[in-house]
């Protein structure tokens, strides 16, 4: 003990020595120095092996940075308390649960929850299908099976099983009918059929139609017969002065069986046309004409689809049985019925049916085209127009750009001829493009024509027979046709077209170079009204152009006057523009004023319109357009080239443009 005393007497003394000896004291930083498990301050003087304040780190209680999932591990970071050093530590990575969606999964038996982590071989929930009642979701036919339609009370799903079709025909047999007449004014029902004498909503002194039945001994095939029903006369089948008909429904496509014969035994009256009509569109479906020669027959008719149908006659025919056979909810939706026009030269769309085509049709000398669905059907419908003096009310449809297939018409010509269409845009303030091609599809104008809102009549001339087909090209939408007119011959040439072989030449060609130039006046009625330039410029004339560039510009009906000059239509620009966009190019041949008559498109804020270079550099002061009135702004360009005016905030409305060369 008192050797271990010694000892540190001896150190203790040796260390005051030391520092008596340097007389130094060791100064230390006020950071704090660290690693993995310690912290301290270092010594700031030369002895920098020197430490102080060592001490482990203080750890907090440590803060998820990482939550641990299925897919990985976590992480867990500490800091030291006094330091603010970290650590990070590790979370153990989740075990697997499956997670199931709760949107049931079905097949034919059974229903189940179907697993959402991927892994598609687990189910839950898993039982069979538990059956309601069901429903009939469609009803049998003479032609067609039905069905029921069962649902999963736990899960929705649907199953449906057939119901078996009815198995009866709509039959109507003369001999189910008492001997005698069916009185004037009356309806009767019977079978699904209803005889009709007179419509009894007539005025009293119209009603005097009867249909008779009475005996007879017929065979017709293998079937004889005992009474007939006469019609005693022809049929009106105009709704609400129907008369002397045969009226039945049906919900689908089929045949009419019709056992008949002729009402007269002499031949030399005309024959009876039988017809079924349709009640709701009065399309014509199918005829055929009874002679008296033909004696008692069997007429087979065919419906096109469903619907409520008239069995109408022209003269009076003896009828013994009708038969009729349908598929239930099965219809042609590409037929329609054969129109026939007064000249087949001249397709006059008001004497055409008002409806929609999903099939060709050819009337005279000329084939609608259409297509099934609204991109390629075209339609007829009411619509009152005149053109050179002659009223048309109805229209064709064609929907926008057509094909030689669809939405375009075929013109039948024997010759050279010169064809008319009278046609407008489908959109007033809009103009289409169309084209008449011949059957290589070469255009017969070497430009497409412009179709404005207001009907016009364009002119082609072809140089020989063939078909030739019309449709639009271009616009944007569809175009209204009235009427196509097809003459013989094409314009007469000059008959003498064999030049002077001495002709006097002009006795100075050279053009004067002192010659003042020509001041040039625009008014925006010299356009059609539409949509220009949206994709690239519209070339007015020589001197204008108009520039849109993703931005429509459009020229629509407005009246003004300035200056005692009227102006009946406008140019939006409906921005701002510059030398590249939404703005009227002007070219000039020299030196010049460029007057622009117009306003701003607001009537409560004045705006500023420019003129630009080619740079797009601005060309002296820009001028207020004001938005109370029409004015005039005047820009002055000392030289030839072409400039851009353009709005320079929001729209503005250009009338006219005047170009006064100086000097002039």
């Amino acid at each position: 003990m008192k050797k271990k005393t010694l000892l540190m007497s001896v150190s203790a003394l040796a260390l005051l020595c030391s520092i008596a000896s340097c007389g130094h004291e060791h100064e230390f930083g006020t950071s704090w120095e660290k690693d993995a498990t310690h912290h301290w301050h270092a010594a700031v003087c030369e002895h920098t092996e020197e430490i102080a304040d060592k001490a482990a780190h203080a750890w907090d209680q440590g803060t998820v940075t990482k939550q641990a999932t299925e897919e990985a591990k976590g992480e867990t970071t500490y800091k030291c308390s006094v330091c603010n050093a970290t650590k990070v530590e590790e979370i153990a990575q989740l075990a697997h649960t499956h997670k199931f969606g709760t949107d049931w999964s079905s097949d034919a038996t059974y229903h189940w929850h179907a697993s959402t982590c991927g892994h598609a071989e687990e189910v839950a929930d898993k039982a069979e299908h538990t059956w309601n009642d069901g429903e009939i979701t469609k009803a049998p036919t003479y032609a067609a099976v039905g069905e029921k339609t069962y649902e999963c009370t736990a899960c929705g799903y649907d199953k449906v099983e057939a119901v078996a079709k009815l198995e009866t025909k709509l039959v109507l047999n003369a001999s189910d009918f008492e001997i005698g007449e069916i009185a004037a004014g009356t309806v009767v029902e019977k079978d699904g059929f209803k005889l009709i004498t007179d419509n009894p909503e007539q005025a009293a002194e119209k009603i005097d139609k009867v249909l008779v039945v009475d005996e007879v001994d017929v065979t017709i095939g293998e079937e004889t017969f005992t009474q007939r029903i006469k019609t005693g006369g022809s049929s009106s089948t105009t709704k609400g002065s129907e008369e002397r008909i045969i009226s039945f429904t049906t919900t689908g496509q089929g045949t009419v069986k019709v056992y008949v014969k002729h009402g007269s035994s002499d031949e030399t009256k005309p024959a009876a046309k039988l017809s079924l009509i349709n009640v709701d569109s009065g399309d014509q479906h199918d005829a055929e004409e009874i002679t008296v020669a033909d004696g008692a027959k069997v007429v087979e008719l065919e419906m096109h689809y469903g619907g409520q149908f008239y069995l109408a006659a022209s003269a009076n025919v003896s009828i013994y049985k009708v038969e009729v056979e349908w598929q239930d909810g099965v219809n042609d939706t590409t037929w329609t019925p054969a129109i026939e026009l007064e000249d087949p030269n001249v397709l006059n769309v008001s004497e055409l049916p008002a409806k929609t085509f999903e099939s060709n049709v050819t009337v005279g000398n000329f084939t609608i085209h259409a297509g099934v669905g609204s991109e390629q059907s075209v339609t007829i419908d009411a619509n009152n127009k005149t053109y050179d003096g002659v009223s048309y009310s109805s229209r064709l449809k064609l929907g926008g750009v057509g094909a030689a297939e669809y939405r375009s018409v075929t013109i039948n010509v024997e010759g050279p001829s010169t064809i008319t269409v009278v046609i407008c845009s489908s959109n007033s303030s809009a103009t289409r493009t169309v084209n008449l091609f011949d059957a290589s599809g070469n255009a017969i104008s070497a430009t497409d024509d412009s179709v404005p809102g207001s009907v016009v009549g364009l002119l082609y001339e072809v140089p020989a027979a063939g078909a030739y087909n019309f449709r639009v090209t271009g616009g944007g939408g569809g175009a209204n046709i009235y009427a196509i007119i097809v003459e013989e011959g094409v314009s007469t040439p000059d008959p003498d077209p064999t030049p002077d072989p001495d002709p006097t030449p002009d006795p100075d060609p050279t053009p004067n170079p002192d010659a003042p130039l020509v001041d040039v006046m625009f008014n925006a009625a010299d356009l059609i009204a539409g949509d220009y330039a949206e994709t690239e410029a519209y070339k007015v004339n020589d001197n204008i152009s108009l520039i849109g560039v993703a931005k429509k510009i459009t020229v629509d009906g407005n009246k003004k006057t300035y200056e005692g000059v009227e102006y009946t239509q406008r140019i939006k620009l409906g921005g701002t523009g510059d030398n590249t966009k939404n703005c009227i190019a002007i070219t000039v041949e020299a030196g010049a004023t460029i007057r622009i008559i117009g306003m701003s498109s607001s009537g409560s804020e004045d705006r500023n319109g420019a003129i630009y270079d080619a740079t797009g550099a601005v060309v002296g002061e820009p001028q207020l357009f004001l938005g109370a009135s029409i004015g005039e702004c005047e820009f002055t360009v000392t030289a030839a080239g072409t400039y851009y005016f353009a709005s320079q905030k929001s729209g503005i409305n250009v009338y006219g443009i005047i170009i006064d060369y100086l000097g002039n």
